[in-house]
């Protein structure tokens, strides 16, 4: 495994820190192309502008990372703990995102148009301005979050799960009112809210 130093902050492609704990840092503007960073503890770290496209983030903790404007071209960030981490403006393109944890995660201005979602969890996430054509989110919870000006059409939202007051399902509704479930591929179960 390859030990952290503060010098080592502009070229770390293929760099190896699976299982590290590297909590709070810093390593914005850091190349870190096809790093290896599965199971690793980064909660707080700073990757504003980094280069991690072809890393391997599988099941790490992510808890509020900061990666905006960071490029993530075909990462492997399945199974990660993204919870109020800030992706604004990342570039996501091909990366795995399976049963990632989005929870509270700001994901606007992202461009997850085709991506695959299945069983990821955007419980409170930002995704306002995000392009979410023809993206999967099946088996997807998607209650609280901010979906405004984001483009959905052609999604498929296939058994996402709902709370009964979505304002999703609201927007849906009116932008499709005849078909709004066709437009969207939409069969979902709605989770009632508990009071």
């Amino acid at each position: 495994m390859a030990e952290w130093n503060e010098s080592d902050r502009r070229d770390l492609r293929y760099a190896d820190y699976r299982g590290a704990d590297l909590r709070g840092k810093e390593f914005r503007n850091t190349d870190l192309r096809h790093a290896d960073f599965r199971e690793a503890n980064l909660e707080g770290c700073d990757f504003i502008n980094a280069l991690l496209d072809e890393a391997n983030l599988f099941g790490a903790n992510l808890i509020k990372v900061n990666l905006s404007e960071a490029s993530l071209i075909k990462a492997d960030l399945s199974f990660t703990n993204l919870f109020d981490a800030n992706l604004g403006g990342a570039t996501l393109s091909g990366a795995k995102l399976n049963f990632a944890l989005f929870i509270k995660a700001n994901l606007s201005k992202v461009d997850l148009s085709g991506m695959d979602l299945r069983g990821a969890h955007l419980s409170g996430a930002n995704l306002s301005d995000a392009k979410l054509s023809g993206a999967n989110f099946r088996r997807v919870l998607v209650d609280d979050s901010n979906l405004d000006q984001a483009l959905t059409m052609s999604s498929s939202w296939v058994d996402a799960r709902f709370e009964e007051d979505s304002e999703l399902l609201e927007r849906m509704k009116e932008k499709y009112p005849k078909d709004w479930k066709a437009k969207c591929s939409i069969k979902f179960d709605v989770v009632e809210t508990q009071e």
